[in-house]
């Protein structure tokens, strides 16, 4: 990285004439409709309309049945399946197929199934969220069939089957639609017979490292699983597909499954529910959040862009009734005083006189709007739905002078990163908005951190490490922690008690505002104003001076030189006078000196050099300049101006989340 100091001095010379040289809480949230139609607000969400049940038989055939693992608010090697229904008989091969549907990745891996026989670890299912891969792994791994670049999302179901043919030296897998098939790589085991022997231990959920036990916490599987299946045989192509599509699978050769859970014993912090089946199998319609907080609609599209999440838009007579419920559950809190609860995210095309997607911009598919009430003005070209009084109708709104909530869809475009926490700390840093509590969206950390609301503060706690506890000092109490914001953390390693955080869905390319909107990254400290705070242009210093930098102490020299170099341009700029007799010269001269200083770290450059001014150039060093003449006699000197800027002579360095503000750090050397 090539950075250079450059001192710009314009001067006025009179003297003979000379020359000189100088040279930076537990189980399901959502809402979740259960069979009675009522409403929860839980902890930790598990969005699926179920019926609890402790009925492990066979269901009939519009049902599944869904297992739940780690319902407890602590992360536990405690919770889990062992199967108890008959020998695991000797397999040639295999396959398994499994819906399932994560909540928190695990560090190492998410292990759905684990098989131990004859003492040593034989067969494994997980999928490596840091590398995308889905693996089906024998002998310890060492033969493994693998479905590559798996994109694997939370909170959403997906399913699977995966097999392997010792016979044939083949894997054959499908991911949704997608089928693919290849050869086993070879293994250590070449001369044995390749097969995986019976009489061991079945476990779902957990990673074995001795038959039932010697879990690990970075190993287990968090979330909900249904239709388990073990075959000792291949399904073919065809079958697989129709397993995906929830069609009927062959009843042959079945080693365990879930059809009936009688044959497992349910261990420790797990639970069992009974769903439709249409939860799995159909496509899945449109979930809203409703935010408690009146606003004008600007507002209300900020909230949900902070969030990283679409403005809702209801897009059938279904969607827009759900939204109407979730609504009307808060009506006290959103009734504005033109009788709505909530906007819609439609904005009116006044040229074209139709209504938009706000996210999109395409044309609406559908909508519920009053027929005296659709038409678009420049005041007037928002939409709210209408409360109990005029239940679920669309109305054309003044988008600045009414205040009903902000509702957004649940489906969040990125997740929400945290910038400010110590290189060590514990707690997670990445977010992703999923499931409310006390009626505000709870934030839930990809591995165990929950971020909530406690109807006095924002609350953020660890599963893993239960002392963990942080608060947020808020100023109102409708304030988010999106954007930056003060906590107190308890329990963290961090040294620092009291800490300024971001909560950013920010890009590789933004700045982050304080208020949690975003920018261009090259908007940062341009000398113009983008963020509605202005927080942009603040904190802007080029260059960060150490405790340790000494102003009066050359920068050290670069390796095996004893000297620094400074390089110096003249510019004459005028000739003011020049008297021969006299040998008198008065010159007007722009003086350009540039060295390296490795001593520093700079922040927040621009491309153009004019503006990567340094403000306080006391506190650094400048190489100081004296001009003689011929004689060795010093002329007069006088400074009219001088400035200190930064050239940016390479790429900056890698973004550093410990630092609360995104912006190029670049080292000098």
């Amino acid at each position: 990285m090539n950075i250079s100091l450059c001192f710009r001095v314009l001067t006025v010379i009179a003297a003979f004439v000379a020359s000189a040289k100088s040279q930076e809480e537990t189980a399901t949230v959502s809402p979740v409709e259960e069979a009675s139609g009522s409403t929860t607000f839980p902890l930790v969400s598990r969005k699926t309309e179920v019926t609890e049940s402790t009925s492990y038989g066979p269901l009939p055939d519009n049902f599944r049945r869904i297992v739940r693992f780690q319902v407890s608010e602590i992360a536990t090697t405690n919770s889990y399946l062992i199967w108890k229904g008959g020998e695991v008989p000797t397999m040639y091969a295999l396959t398994m197929c499994l819906r399932a549907r994560l909540e928190h990745f695990s560090l190492a891996q998410s292990t759905f199934v684990s098989y131990f026989p004859n003492g040593e670890d034989q067969l494994t299912l997980f999928f490596d969220w840091e590398a995308h891969h889905l693996v089906l792994g024998a002998y310890s791994n060492s033969i493994r069939s693998t479905i590559y670049n798996a994109t694997i999302p939370l909170y959403t179901w997906f399913t699977f089957c995966i097999s392997i043919d010792f016979d044939t030296d083949s894997y054959s897998a499908i991911l949704g639609p997608e089928y693919s098939t290849g050869e086993l790589p070879k293994s250590n085991n070449e001369g044995k017979d390749r097969v995986i022997p019976g009489g061991g231990t079945l476990v779902i959920a957990q990673e074995q490292d001795k038959p039932g036990g010697l879990f690990s916490i970075g190993q287990m599987f968090s979330g909900d699983m249904a239709d388990f299946i073990l075959f000792s045989k291949v399904l073919s192509e065809k079958e697989m597909l129709r397993y995906v599509s929830c069609g009927d699978t062959p009843s042959s050769d079945v080693v365990a499954s879930f059809t009936s859970l009688q044959g497992w014993d349910v261990i420790g912090e797990t639970e069992i529910a009974i769903v439709n089946k249409s939860v799995l199998c159909d496509k899945k319609e449109k979930e809203f959040f409703v935010f408690p907080e009146q606003r004008i609609f600007p507002e209300a599209e900020k909230m949900c862009e902070k969030l990283s999440l679409p403005m809702a838009l209801p897009e059938s007579e279904e969607e827009n009734q759900k939204l109407f419920k979730l609504a009307v559950a808060v009506e006290s809190l959103c009734l504005s005083s033109y009788s709505t609860n909530v906007w819609i995210g439609a904005i009116g095309d006044i040229e074209n006189e139709e209504w938009l997607d706000y996210n999109t911009g395409s044309p609406i598919i559908y909508d519920n709007l009053d027929k005296r009430y659709r038409y678009i003005t420049e005041e007037s070209h928002c939409i709210s739905q209408g409360g109990s009084f005029y239940p679920a109708i669309w109305y054309t709104t003044f988008c600045s002078r009414f205040k009903p909530c902000t509702a957004c869809e649940d489906a969040p475009k990125s997740s929400i990163k945290i910038r400010g926490l110590c290189r060590d700390s514990r707690l997670d840093r990445e977010l992703h908005v999923h499931g409310l509590k006390n009626q505000k969206p709870m934030l839930q950390g990809t591995f165990y951190s929950n971020v909530f609301w406690n109807n006095f503060t924002w609350v953020m706690t660890s599963r893993n490490y239960p002392d963990i506890r942080a608060e947020m000092r808020i100023a109102f109490i409708d304030d988010y922690p999106i954007g930056l914001q003060r906590w107190h953390i308890e329990g963290d390693v961090c040294p620092d008690k009291d800490m300024d955080l971001m909560m950013t869905v920010c890009g590789e390319e933004s700045f982050t505002c304080n208020d949690g909107t975003c920018v261009k990254i090259s908007q940062r400290c341009d000398l113009k104003v983008n963020c509605d705070d202005k927080s942009d242009e603040v904190d802007c210093a080029r260059a960060q001076v150490g405790l340790d930098y000494a102003s009066h102490i050359p920068p050290p020299p670069p390796k095996k030189k004893d000297t620094i170099t400074v390089t110096m341009d003249i510019i004459i700029t005028a000739v003011r006078n020049l008297n021969l007799l006299d040998q008198k010269l008065s010159l007007d001269v722009t003086l350009v000196l540039q060295w390296e200083d490795s001593r520093l770290k700079y922040a927040n450059l621009q491309e153009q050099m004019n503006r990567n001014l340094i403000d306080d150039k006391d506190k650094l060093w400048i190489p100081r300049l004296v001009i003689t003449d011929d004689t060795g006699s010093q002329v007069d000197f006088q400074e009219r101006r001088a400035a200190l800027v930064v050239i940016k002579e390479s790429d900056p360095l890698p973004d550093d989340d410990t630092n609360v503000k995104e912006g190029e750090c670049c080292l000098s050397f």
